[in-house]
């Protein structure tokens, strides 16, 4: 009997050795498994690679919840990466205008096509005040929306400012073959931002410039209404879906590289467009219908007008 039992013992301790060997090499690899994959998915996602990663699907909760933790981190980290790279494109975009118009000016001042005359060397003063105004409000603008953009009104003829903004941008479209021409039925003094509006204005004719193609037309008009001030940029561009319109003024946004003829990017611009017209007080519209063309209409009251007096349209 004690030997019957000597043996049964053993032989439970030997099954019971083997059953403990299985098991541990099981759980031992249904941990290292998964865990091997979530570290080679993490080295990836270190050398920027966010997509089609083979991150592993576990029966056990902590497995499973760190795989989806990583998988979430992943996707984060794109966004954000996209987010940094359409940033510094925004910004590339934002003061190319500026030093375009610079760069045209002194070069038609070079071949003999504009003169060389005080006027001209003050507008290229004024593009140089706006490049360093634009330098210094671009981050705050992009960062904080428009309760932290300082507004500096003054006194100044808006419709003196439409024609140098124009005859400032005349180089540059008449380089793209385009047709830049103003419609001005109003000789108006007014008290707002002059800094701020310059930059949304030049901002909606970059726009205009890239969305219209070759041959095509781009006015600026002004004029007021019973209680408004209306301003429009107005192109014969192919236009934005109903889509996009619907989140133009978004931060973050792009619009569909088709609207750009020339280049891509169409985001930061209209933000910061949007958020200093919040700021002056002013609202935006847009009306676009694809394949016809994009008008930019900036409405401020009337209370902003000094002085008016009702002149002949000037359509060039």
């Amino acid at each position: 009997f004690r030997n019957n039992l000597i043996n049964l013992f053993l032989g439970s301790l030997i099954i019971s050795i083997i059953a403990g060997l299985t098991l541990s090499t099981y759980l031992s690899k249904s941990l290292t498994v998964p865990i091997l994959k979530l570290s080679k998915s993490t080295k990836y996602i270190k050398e920027g690679y966010y997509d089609d990663i083979d991150l592993p699907k576990s029966d056990t909760f902590e497995i499973q919840m760190l795989s989806n933790d990583i998988d979430y981190l992943a996707q984060s980290l794109k966004v954000q990466d996209e987010i940094r790279k359409n940033y510094a494109q925004d910004i590339s975009h934002e003061l190319r205008t500026p030093l375009t118009n610079l760069q045209l000016h002194i070069m038609a001042m070079q071949d003999g096509i504009i003169e060389i005359n005080d006027e001209n060397f003050n507008l290229m003063l004024n593009e140089l005040d706006r490049l360093n105004g634009l330098v210094a409000d671009l981050k705050s603008s992009f960062d904080q929306g428009s309760k932290n953009i300082t507004i500096n009104n003054t006194n100044f003829n808006l419709t003196n400012l439409l024609d140098d903004i124009i005859n400032t941008s005349k180089p540059n479209f008449n380089n793209h073959k385009i047709n830049l021409n103003a419609n001005l039925t109003a000789n108006m003094e007014v008290y707002m931002d002059k800094d701020k509006l310059t930059q949304v204005l030049y901002n909606l004719l970059s726009n205009a410039l890239k969305a219209t193609p070759e041959e095509g037309y781009v006015t600026v008009s002004l004029k007021r209404t019973s209680d408004k001030i209306l301003i429009s940029v107005n192109d014969t561009g192919i236009g934005i879906s109903e889509k996009d319109l619907e989140q133009i003024f978004n931060r973050f946004y792009r619009v569909d590289n088709a609207r750009n003829t020339k280049e891509n990017g169409y985001g930061l611009g209209l933000s910061i467009v949007k958020n200093m017209m919040d700021a002056m007080g002013g609202k935006i519209i847009v009306n676009s219908k694809e394949n016809i063309g994009t008008e930019f209409i900036l409405e401020f009251n009337k209370e902003m007008v000094k002085a008016i007096e009702i002149i002949e349209p000037n359509i060039e």
